[in-house]
């Protein structure tokens, strides 16, 4: 896999991130996604204690697309 891997976290009452937050529809607090190369949302879970499992497959599957 490749490392070049970017993680941003937003804070959901910044007025800076709110374009972001509605752009991906992360409205739901913890919200995760794996975003593409190109920008496509490949991967999102919403709610409760993240699955590492299927992120790190959704990560997978971004370097390959």
């Amino acid at each position: 896999m490749n490392k070049d891997v970017q993680i941003i976290k937003l804070n959901v009452q910044d007025n800076l991130a709110s374009q972001l937050i509605r752009d991906y529809r992360a409205y739901l607090t913890p919200t995760f996604v794996v975003i593409g190369r190109d920008g496509e949302v490949i991967w999102r879970q919403s709610g409760g204690l993240l699955d590492k499992d299927a992120a790190l497959e959704a990560l997978e599957a971004a370097e390959l697309g």
